[in-house]
């Protein structure tokens, strides 16, 4: 009775096709910007040291641009996992995000992404991902530097 059971399970469970995404996948990406072509933070920039008990894995610095934008900069190997990217930031009046752009090499590839809400719409592209939404939820970019912020 149990490979019965079995076999009719299998049976009908190979017969489901599955479909991961709906959409066709993206075109092949573009080479990440080099580390040598990243912003270089001023010597006034905030720095924050990435470390844990095995020691220092990396650095992150903040500050502003004379256009009154928010940049970071982040080099970080961890077990031979590196990431070196820069973000820049562009704040509403209110806090919120108006616009992202980040560039660089993450564990997982190339960095490259951007984010701008105009207009009421909140509009973004990632190297996996690429979207549209009303602005006024919440915005995960997919590897910047900095924390989730407001759309």
């Amino acid at each position: 009775m149990r490979m019965f059971l079995m076999a009719a399970l299998l049976a009908s469970a190979a017969a489901c096709p599955v479909h991961a995404h709906e959409q066709p996948v993206p075109a092949a990406q573009s080479k990440p910007v080099p580390k040598e072509d990243l912003l270089k933070p001023p010597a006034d920039a905030a720095h924050y040291v990435v470390v844990s008990e095995a020691g220092k894995h990396g650095d992150q610095w903040r500050w502003q641009l004379p256009d009154g934008r928010t940049a970071y900069r982040w080099s970080q190997e961890l077990r031979g996992w590196i990431t070196e990217m820069d973000q820049v930031t562009t704040f509403a009046p209110g806090g919120t995000v108006d616009a992202l752009t980040v560039r660089g090499v993450t564990m997982s590839g190339d960095a490259a992404e951007e984010f701008r809400v105009a207009n009421g719409r909140a509009t973004w592209k990632t190297a996996t991902d690429s979207g549209e939404a009303a602005a006024g939820g919440w915005y995960i970019p997919a590897a910047a530097s900095a924390s989730p912020m407001p759309r």
